[in-house]
């Protein structure tokens, strides 16, 4: 979508995002329910199929605005973007960014069933959470294609800091631990959906494709 959009290119970035959210709803639910009937192996092949059919469909639509012609692989490639000093920043604070955003999700439901609730509700904090993760990664992304999406991605990112320090860390009851998973999939889902945006913003066009991808190394270390 970035090579396609220009004025509306935050919102496209965090539609093909939004996905995920939608899997982290879906997912969940289906190995909640699937587990006590088939068993651990069928589950997992269940959603396999789920996930080879849509990724059949994905690939089948894709394409390009940008003519593409082979060019051999050169490491360098993928090493100069980093002298340019907006994108090291950029990729820097990613990395950081998603070090310390990825531990709700990993913890939310250990840390509620700790904290007293029950199984069967803590299980369910991860679909409230990429729930309102859906709405966050669409919502802000049109605003930020009005109002500046590097002014967005710092207001989602200290909503995001502000709810893990206001609310998760001091919420030891069911409520704020509901309310954290909500609020909080709505400011991540804004933060996630934003970076593949803020990429193109400061790239030029023809470089999108592997500074995307010196981008989401970072991210995924």
């Amino acid at each position: 979508p970035q090579t396609y959009f220009r004025k509306r290119r935050g919102v496209a970035a965090g539609l093909s995002v939004a996905g995920s959210s939608l899997g982290g709803v879906i997912f969940p639910l289906m190995v909640q329910h699937l587990l006590p009937q088939v068993g651990f192996g069928w589950t997992m092949r269940i959603c396999a199929f789920l996930i080879l059919g849509m990724l059949v469909i994905a690939n089948t639509c894709i394409s390009s605005a940008l003519p593409h012609k082979p060019r051999p692989f050169h490491i360098m490639q993928y090493i100069a973007p980093l002298k340019d000093f907006n994108f090291l920043v950029l990729c820097a604070s990613e990395f950081f960014m998603f070090l310390a955003m990825l531990i709700p999700f990993n913890y939310i439901v250990t840390d509620a069933i700790r904290y007293g609730m029950s199984s069967y509700l803590a299980w369910g904090l991860v679909p409230i959470l990429n729930g309102a993760s859906l709405i966050g990664r669409t919502l802000p992304n049109y605003i930020a294609d009005k109002s500046g999406r590097f002014n967005v991605m710092t207001l989602m990112s200290g909503l995001s800091t502000i709810l893990v320090l206001a609310l998760w860390l001091p919420g030891h009851n069911n409520a704020a631990l509901i309310c954290f998973a909500a609020f909080f999939g709505f400011s991540s889902g804004g933060v996630i959906g934003l970076g593949p945006s803020l990429i193109a913003t400061i790239s030029p066009m023809h470089e999108i494709g592997f500074r995307m991808g010196v981008f989401m190394a970072f991210t995924s270390i």
